[in-house]
């Protein structure tokens, strides 16, 4: 609040003042004081361009997550640190999922560029991250650009409204579909794709326990309820889990 209201000499003041070292300081208050810095960065309406850069100089090698839990804990600082976090076409796959963690615990549609940036890769981990994110962003646009393009093989799809139903339907649907949002058995029906479905997932216990619907989809092999869920009149042929 103090940068978002400061004039730009005053800002600079409080950020030179968060990146100067200070006797007595532990190291991890310095990396605090210098993460707090990069999310002040985001609300400073006038800037001195040196200023942002020496921020960003400070910061760029804390803003390279070691661990899954680090990557979460990075979200905080907003938006800006997707400008910080390092390119990720020459990382390992493991530093790959770590980044995609960072990049998805910032729900702003301007992460979106840079999850792009990790769409193709063959990793299952990083391709669960992208797709569970979904419902953070942006539907249609999240859908073209990171949905669109995540290798199917062995993923689940989670869909948490109609509105990502009918994109995925218009992606041509997914072989694994995970619903976790609360969807009829009519629109469900309508909404995915018959020719494609082969695993379904219902996270939630259906208000309807009659399965006959699923005849619709003749290559439907698996179904997976919660372990309450009591289904009945599954069409032959499919395989009920219950987790």
């Amino acid at each position: 609040m103090a940068v978002a209201l400061a004039r730009p000499g005053e800002c600079a003041y409080l950020l030179e003042g968060l990146l100067a070292p200070r006797k007595g300081v532990r190291p991890v208050e310095a990396r605090h004081r210098k993460l707090l810095a990069a999310a002040c960065l985001e609300h400073a309406t006038e800037l001195d361009p040196g200023v942002r850069a020496r921020v960003h100089r400070y910061t760029r090698d804390l803003l390279r997550p070691t661990s899954l839990a680090g990557a979460r804990a990075l979200g905080w600082i907003g938006a800006i640190v997707l400008e910080m976090l390092p390119d990720p076409a020459h990382v390992s796959d493991t530093e790959a999922h770590q980044l995609a963690v960072t990049a998805t615990s910032v729900a702003d549609d301007r992460a979106i560029g840079y999850l792009s940036r990790l769409r193709d890769r063959a990793s299952w981990q990083v391709r669960s991250q992208l797709a569970g994110a979904w419902r953070h962003y942006d539907t249609d646009r999240y859908a073209d650009e990171i949905i669109a393009h995540l290798d199917p093989t062995e993923l689940e799809f989670p869909v948490s409204s109609l509105e990502e139903l009918h994109a995925l339907l218009r992606l041509g649907g997914r072989p694994c579909v995970q619903i976790t949002g609360q969807l009829t058995p009519a629109q469900l029906v309508d909404g995915l794709v018959p020719e494609s479905l082969t695993y379904l997932w219902l996270t939630h216990a259906p208000a309807d326990e009659r399965m006959h619907w699923l005849g619709a989809f003749l290559r439907l092999r698996t179904l997976q309820v919660p372990r309450e869920a009591h289904v009945t009149a599954v069409p032959e042929g499919v395989h009920v889990i219950h987790e």
